[in-house]
């Protein structure tokens, strides 16, 4: 999968099924803006096999598939490492 369909998966997953297609897409566009992941949102994350985006997109994309549910909180183990 890509960037961007990680975050749309995670939307479509965790998100009311009472938001429209166009609101959960419209959140993560604007989560991948925030993150500064707009240059490798249709580029596929990868496996141990396969590259794919770097390690430090990897991390911001796993920190993006929670920031589309808009936490109040957002507890990061090391989010610098």
């Amino acid at each position: 999968l890509t960037v961007r369909e990680n975050l749309r998966f995670s939307a479509n997953l965790r998100l009311s099924k009472k938001l429209s297609r166009e609101t959960k897409s419209t959140i993560v566009e604007q989560v991948i803006e925030q993150l500064g992941l707009e240059t490798c949102a249709n580029t596929r994350v990868g496996t141990e096999f396969l590259r794919g985006i770097s390690g430090g997109e990897k991390k911001r994309t796993n920190i993006g598939m929670e920031l589309v549910l808009s936490p109040s909180v957002l507890f990061l183990d090391e989010p610098t490492t």
